[in-house]
């Protein structure tokens, strides 16, 4: 149908880098949409004026900046109990971090844009193989990049095809291996 054609004209190949993985989802940062904020947070958050947070100050949920890794990063906060954080625009959490590399987040408009990893799922596989493409996503390095089409989105989370080398479908490898495992159909 042409409404069709039409969704599929609007679908484009994006270039993302990854940034972590969880149980349930992985996540990823669009560079044409993400970097250059990612750039900007980064420099804002280098120059800020900033405050270190106090025992007292701290609580589960707020959210703050961390020192880690020789860079600040905007964080929420998700344990006061040896002080883990997640990091908002990459989605991997910190543990065991030094009160002293915590920091109030300034109120700037900028530091409560909405967090820059992008929450995904694969689109078009069923649990048991989504399972599987997580724990294949987990070997590709932090930091790498991919490519994408965002087949289905809404507030949570993208539903996307991941397009591998030589545009390999990734999606599609997971659908045929589970048609090979319930053999209804030999390849």
């Amino acid at each position: 149908t042409s409404i069709g054609q039409a969704e599929e004209s609007k679908k484009k190949l994006l270039t993302c880098q990854k940034t972590s993985c969880d149980k349930s989802y992985f996540y990823v940062q669009i560079l044409t949409r993400d970097i250059l904020l990612i750039a900007e947070l980064s420099g804002k958050l280098k120059i800020c004026e900033k405050r270190k947070l106090t025992v007292n100050d701290i609580s589960v949920d707020m959210s703050c900046i961390i020192y880690y890794i020789k860079d600040y990063y905007r964080a929420t906060i998700i344990s006061s109990n040896g002080y883990a954080v997640k990091c908002i625009d990459y989605e991997y959490i910190v543990q065991d971090i030094n009160i002293n590399d915590l920091y109030c987040l300034p109120e700037d408009e900028i530091f409560f844009s909405v967090p820059l990893a992008k929450k995904c799922r694969v689109y078009g596989v069923d649990y048991e193989n989504h399972e599987k493409a997580l724990n294949d996503f987990k070997s590709i390095p932090s930091k790498e990049y991919m490519s994408i089409i965002i087949e289905n989105e809404d507030a949570d989370c993208l539903q996307v095809t991941l397009v591998g080398e030589n545009n390999g479908i990734f999606n599609e490898k997971l659908f045929i291996a589970r048609i090979r495992q319930s053999g209804i159909v030999q390849l």
